[in-house]
């Protein structure tokens, strides 16, 4: 093993190794919630009108049910953060699959950055509170056009941190970056959107 685990990470670790299948099913379900919102999170809206959270997840599962033996002879991960990467890239499969069968010839690739598009309204909430005055509804199209315009790279780690409760460190291991660096791009990301925030809102106040 070539990475350093916390204690609960060694001890889920040692669960999933000695504990057999109802174990490992467990560990899947305390999970579940977390992975659900996630799903909620990413998946594409066009992708939601035919696919459910449920389904993502029951999909997830069957990977990972496939995936296990194989991660747990060469761990590299923790095993929640191996998780969450299971089901990211389950539904970047899933958003792919649906948006080129719905039109072949797009232009557009749909990445898993989907802070620009949605959850707006919370991201804006948890800044700070508005006045009753404000033009709530232009505000937050104000603040979605300036998440639009973040780099990638802060979108997800803000994504990561902000709305789904990983640790830096957590993310870091999840987008494959060192420590530092993920705690960089979050408080350089965090600082950004609040100043861009309170520009917008300075803006509206007058």
């Amino acid at each position: 093993m070539s990475i350093q685990l916390s204690e609960k990470e060694a001890a889920d670790l040692e669960t999933l190794r000695e504990g057999g299948q109802q174990a490992r099913a467990e560990f899947f379900e305390r999970h579940r919630k977390q992975l659900k919102e996630m799903a909620r999170f990413r998946m594409d809206p066009r992708v939601k009108r035919r696919v459910s959270e449920s389904d993502i997840i029951q999909d997830v599962f069957f990977k990972y049910s496939e995936e296990i033996e194989p991660y747990l002879a060469e761990v590299v991960l923790p095993p929640k953060v191996w998780l969450r990467r299971l089901v990211r890239r389950v539904i970047w499969g899933v958003n792919r699959h649906h948006i080129e069968r719905q039109c072949r010839d797009t232009r557009r690739e749909h990445d898993l950055d989907t802070l620009s598009r949605v959850r707006v309204q919370e991201l804006t909430e948890s800044l700070s509170s508005v006045g009753k005055k404000i033009d709530r509804k232009q505000l937050q199209k104000k603040m979605r056009e300036i998440v639009s315009k973040m780099p990638k790279y802060e979108r997800e780690i803000l994504t990561l941190v902000h709305f789904e409760d990983q640790s830096i460190r957590e993310a870091a291991m999840e987008l494959d970056i060192e420590y530092e660096a993920a705690k960089k791009r979050y408080r350089r990301s965090l600082k950004r959107l609040k100043n861009a925030h309170q520009a917008a809102l300075q803006e509206y106040i007058g």
